[in-house]
């Protein structure tokens, strides 16, 4: 796999951004460039990193989940950028940045026409993020086969600080058409009920002006 200097050189300017999430953020768009360069499918940004996003850092994850698909590809390329496996070959880490990323087995759950572009400001190069309303179906269907809180919480959280820019036709055609319409309506019904109180506490949601459909 080949790297650009010029990547590089933004990779190594990584370590410089003290902001957690923008960092993250500059790595990603950089890992996200470097698929491209090699000519390769880019990979989504979904799991913990996305709410991450959605939240503007509310929620806190230690490392970044791409779906990419590749039978493989992905990690000789990550290697290229000086990541290491770890952890069973199921992870990969580069040091210097504290950059854990792991790939999850695709398919991307979700519908790829509705992938969002988020333009990362510190290297001028983008994100690929699973939509707002199929990470919160994830979420829901997280909580619904397994019954964890925190996929719940955070569900109703996106639900909240996300809700007058959700797409509501979607959500609910999608929600049955998985077999959790009932739960994501109940989840929805209790957001919109505290949901102005929940946005004066939570005013960090990422602008709309910053995105745009893949």
């Amino acid at each position: 796999m080949k790297i650009s200097g010029e990547l590089k050189n933004k990779l190594d300017e990584c370590r410089s951004l003290t902001d957690t999430l923008e960092r993250r953020l500059a790595i990603a768009s950089i890992i996200t460039e470097a698929f491209k360069e090699n000519q390769l499918s880019v990979p989504v940004l979904v799991g913990g990193g996305a709410v991450e996003v959605y939240t503007g850092g509310e929620y806190a994850t230690h490392d970044t989940d791409f779906i990419a698909d590749l039978d493989g590809l992905e990690y000789a390329l990550m290697e290229s950028l000086g990541y290491k496996r770890v952890l069973g070959d199921k992870n990969l880490y580069h040091k210097e940045l504290e950059s854990l990323v792991e790939f999850p087995k695709g398919p991307l759950a979700g519908n790829q026409e509705r992938i969002f572009t988020y333009q990362c400001e510190s290297t001028n190069l983008p994100v690929y993020i699973i939509s707002p309303e199929d990470l919160i179906l994830d979420r829901i269907e997280s909580f619904y086969a397994t019954n964890d809180g925190k996929s719940k919480e955070w569900a109703e959280r996106l639900l909240t600080g996300m809700y007058e820019y959700l797409d509501w036709s979607y959500f609910h055609n999608e929600s049955y058409a998985r077999g959790i319409g009932e739960l994501a309506e109940k989840l929805q019904r209790k957001s919109k009920g505290y949901r102005k109180a929940f946005l004066k506490m939570n005013d960090s949601i990422i602008p709309t002006k910053n995105m745009k459909m893949f």
